[in-house]
């Protein structure tokens, strides 16, 4: 039981410095019954289905609407509302638009997508009140990762036996005795993570990262989202290629800025007591990845998606968020004693579900110069950008 009287509590916030993804229920998915595209004003229009039932009672649009979902329930096209709504207006069937827009939960900026590329759209994670926040959870979660790997960083010969039982495991995917390595896998990073976080006061034992509660942010308003297409950049062979998927997500803007409360046991392991502390945790994991020496510096020039700000100055940056790309490589890459042999390594452990596929984008046999061989982007007034990037600031300093 953590004693109240050891508790420090931190009053910071949040900026989003890259567009920035958290998931929530799939149930709060849409598709493409579920919203329009407003073409116009270039924005998504999200569908309340209550009001939307009375637009079509209020023009008698019901069994039309009905005819329309059974006709295109099995066509390649889909069931689309644009589509509905264009047949509207090719039948001059008129209706008054103020009446569609009060049957609008709420709007969704977009940018270069077109009504034909949208598809299905993951959504961001809203409250009770419908208003998107940030969980506590996913702060601490990318907290817990960054503690971990500057631990790592900071004491890889504590940690070397480790990485040895990873490696010896994803060798075993060579063999048929391929199925058990996942598995051991696991059961070492899970060793790892229990002899960085867990400690003992007296009789309580505090496990993970018990000694450091997170709350959920403020809410922000929906004008802050966006809704972009997934890109990914390939690296193989030294070439970049890029690929644009039919996925879409509802992300929150950069700038965006938001609240929350850290509260931090002064007895804790780590010795994590102050913001100057997190602070160097992020900063080590910022380092491995796009430092000098860097994961990725090594094969891709970073300050093509990386914001200037973050380039001259990566005080506080924490990465978070859905569609990030492969987390464990992190925890990962702190352990392995050179690039060369993460690669080796990784290119195993993702291969092995896969090893009936000759497909080359699921081949990761021929990963050449960093594994897995895809960086994570989304494109925003005509920047690519690294998604996920998050600026932990005390409340009070000024960023610009």
């Amino acid at each position: 039981m953590i004693n109240k009287a050891n508790m420090r509590v931190l009053h910071l916030g949040l900026k989003i410095e890259t567009p920035v993804f958290i998931g929530g229920d799939p149930e709060e998915n849409i598709n493409r019954t579920q919203y329009y595209y407003d073409k116009e004003k270039n924005r998504i229009a999200v569908i309340d289905q209550r009001k939307f039932a009375m637009f079509l009672d209020r023009y008698n649009l019901f069994d039309f609407y009905r005819q329309y979902i059974i006709r295109n329930s099995t066509s390649k096209r889909g069931q689309n509302i644009n589509d509905w709504l264009n047949q509207l207006s090719r039948m001059k069937i008129r209706f008054d638009k103020n009446v569609l827009n009060k049957a609008t939960k709420y709007y969704v900026k977009t940018d270069k997508v077109s009504k034909n590329s949208l598809n299905d759209i993951n959504c961001f994670i809203k409250d009770v009140h419908k208003s998107p926040y940030i969980p506590g959870s996913s702060i601490k979660g990318a907290l817990r990762t960054a503690v971990i790997v500057s631990e790592i960083t900071k004491n890889r010969h504590k940690y070397k036996r480790y990485w040895n039982d990873i490696k010896r495991a994803a060798d075993d995917f060579r063999s048929r005795d391929g199925g058990q390595a996942g598995k051991k896998i696991e059961r070492a990073i899970s060793r790892l993570e229990s002899e960085v976080l867990d400690y003992t006061i007296g009789s309580n034992e505090f496990k993970g990262m018990s000694g450091l509660s997170v709350s959920d942010t403020t809410a922000f308003s929906t004008d802050n989202l966006v809704v972009l297409p997934k890109k990914d950049i390939s690296v193989l062979k030294r070439q970049q290629k890029e690929n644009s998927l039919s996925l879409h997500r509802e992300y929150a803007l950069p700038d965006t800025k938001v609240a929350f409360d850290l509260r931090l046991d002064m007895n804790n392991k780590l010795h994590i007591k102050s913001l100057e502390d997190i602070y160097s945790a992020l900063d080590d994991m910022y380092n491995l990845l796009y430092g000098y020496n860097g994961l990725f510096k090594s094969v891709y020039p970073v300050e093509k998606i990386l914001p200037d700000d973050i380039i001259k100055d990566s005080k506080g940056v924490l990465m978070m968020g859905g569609g990030g790309g492969y987390h464990t490589k992190v925890i990962l890459a702190a352990l392995a004693p050179s690039h060369d042999e993460l690669r080796e390594t990784v290119k195993l452990i993702l291969h092995k579900n896969i090893r009936n596929r000759r497909d080359d984008l699921y081949n990761h046999l021929i990963d050449d110069v960093i594994s897995p061989r895809t960086i994570k982007l989304a494109e925003y007034n005509g920047r690519k950008r690294l998604v996920g990037l998050c600026r932990i600031y005390k409340t009070g300093d000024r960023l610009c």
